[in-house]
């Protein structure tokens, strides 16, 4: 081993959980080729791959949603409102895995567009409710299709085998994170 990967090695020991020093270590001369390689080519880390692949879709989905005025980020408020309506802000936050100001600003341009509308339910005059309106709910079927399109042009030559297989690895590398931060 060279002395810059001792180097290397030292400070990365010294910057990390026991734990995490843990993960770096590698178990074998392949995984620490694995290692090495995937340190000099990024495009190779599944990190850079995972970003590339959703900047893709993202392009992808705003081509579709463009002839309608929607930003992706409205398409994803859209979709969950389309699913159930009268949410309020904090649930809509919540389930869009978003921060509050976020929505509040996303929300404000979609009533400025006249595609929802916040009202107070009954008696609890704290919280704003969500619903669609008829032009929200109009676009449902217009555009959904379309965007849906997104999905199939990414899996064009994939087996049916093959998607069940990615998502399913996908979701299990998205519990692994989640569980590492924890």
């Amino acid at each position: 081993m060279s002395p810059v990967d001792d180097a290397v090695k030292n400070n990365m020991a010294k910057a990390v959980t026991t734990r995490d020093a843990q993960a770096f270590r590698p178990r074998s001369p392949t995984r620490e080729r694995e290692l090495l390689s995937n340190t000099a080519a990024p495009h190779h880390s599944l990190g850079y791959l995972i970003k590339e692949s959703q900047r893709a879709f993202t392009r992808a989905l705003q081509s579709r949603l463009e002839p309608w005025g929607i930003t992706v980020g409205q398409w994803f408020f859209l979709r969950e409102l389309w699913g159930e309506e009268g949410l309020s802000q904090r649930e809509l936050s919540r389930r869009m895995g978003v921060s509050e100001p976020t929505t509040v600003t996303a929300l404000k341009l979609m009533v400025e567009r006249k595609l929802i509308e916040r009202r107070r339910k009954g008696e609890d005059r704290r919280s704003l409710y969500v619903f669609l309106t008829p032009r929200g709910r109009a676009l449902r079927d217009r555009v959904l299709p379309s965007a849906l399109t997104v999905n199939d042009a990414a899996a064009c030559g994939f087996s049916a085998k093959e998607v069940a297989k990615l998502r399913a690895t996908l979701g299990r590398m998205i519990r692994n994170l989640e569980d590492d931060q924890a």
